[in-house]
């Protein structure tokens, strides 16, 4: 298990409210959307990897969240691999 899966998030911590992908319109209007959404929460120091890629499970449902946590803790912990 890599480093950035062991990281945890703090307590307070809330993704973006947004509406929830669910695997039916374009991923990649997804992630864009959730970043721009991520840019307004204040991150620690160091920590935006770990909070953009352990925040972005909270964005999805059904089949597409199915999906995700299918995927290897490795390939999960790099935010940018997950339009592929």
């Amino acid at each position: 298990m890599d480093s950035l899966a062991l990281q945890e998030l703090p307590k307070k911590f809330a993704p973006p409210k947004m509406e929830k992908y669910k695997g039916a319109t374009d991923p990649e209007d997804h992630v864009s959307q959730y970043k721009q959404a991520m840019t307004c929460v204040t991150v620690l120091m160091g920590l935006k990897e770990v909070f953009m890629s352990k925040g972005f499970g909270n964005t999805l449902e059904g089949p597409a969240l199915k999906g995700y946590t299918a995927l290897t803790n490795q390939y999960r912990t790099w935010f940018e691999d997950l339009r592929t």
